[in-house]
């Protein structure tokens, strides 16, 4: 598995709500390319106070990976 802890806080310069709410993705992949995992938050929206959220995924590597 893996995770990050992800808060996006309205800050007071930008009070009128208009900022960028981050979309993020977890791309898990082998050394050659192979991809093991992916995931996306979709779009992550303002909060007046923190309010921390956790995304991740599961994921499983291939027998005999040592890298």
């Amino acid at each position: 598995m893996i995770s990050a802890w992800v808060v996006n806080v309205l800050l007071p310069l930008s009070c009128s709500g208009n900022g960028i709410d981050p979309n993020l993705v977890f791309n898990i992949e082998t050394i050659t390319g192979q991809v093991l995992g992916t995931y996306s938050t979709g779009n992550i929206p303002e909060t007046s106070s923190p309010q921390w959220k956790q995304y991740g995924l599961f994921f499983s590597t291939p027998v005999n990976t040592t890298v």
